[in-house]
């Protein structure tokens, strides 16, 4: 479950508490009913193609300040803020991360609400525009949103990853989600 500032400020301290130490087991369980959900909505939570998409690093490099440039990019969603009528996000793929703008607006409705149910972890493709953002970032202006794959388990810790080395050799499929390094090296 993602919370917005707004969100987490009108959670009690028992809540709080709770959403920070959430088992395994109670957000896999979360997970799974969001997966019943967008099957009685009639959306495939594994498994779908995207086609045409690009590297996220090859979006970045066709961003022109001067022209307005259509991209199509997948990936696995690693941050999410929602701020209102307006949803920043973060997506990853093998060549690197790029940031995603979501207005309320430009999807509608469903959709919006649709995405604000996605988890970390999920993966996303989007059709959009670039721009870049008073903070100087390349940025995706979502024009049309597609849930690709749902992910079941969370994914590690973001700041920390894995720190447990025998973790890192046994779940390389984790250290290489959450690790550039690693997975600069393995490439």
């Amino acid at each position: 479950m993602t919370n917005t500032r707004k969100d987490i400020f009108e959670m009690s301290e028992e809540n709080i508490q709770n959403a920070v130490e959430q088992k395994p087991e109670d957000i896999f369980s979360q997970r799974v009913a969001k997966i019943q959900e967008l099957t009685a909505e009639g959306i495939n939570p594994f498994g779908k193609r995207f086609d045409g998409a690009m590297k996220t690093e090859q979006a970045r490099a066709m961003f022109n300040p001067d022209n307005a440039v259509q991209v199509r990019v997948a990936g696995r969603l690693t941050a999410f803020r929602v701020m209102g009528k307006s949803i920043f996000a973060d997506i990853k793929d093998s060549s690197g991360r790029i940031q995603i703008y979501i207005q309320r607006d430009t999807v509608g409705e469903d959709i919006f609400k649709r995405i604000k149910k996605f988890d970390l972890g999920d993966i996303i493709g989007v059709d959009g525009e670039l721009f870049l953002t008073k903070t100087g970032e390349i940025t995706v202006k979502v024009t049309a949103c597609e849930f690709l794959t749902k992910s079941l388990r969370p994914l590690p810790e973001k700041w920390h990853g894995l720190t447990d080395i025998e973790q890192r050799y046994r779940q390389r499929y984790l250290d290489l989600i959450g690790n550039d390094d690693s997975r600069k090296i393995f490439m």
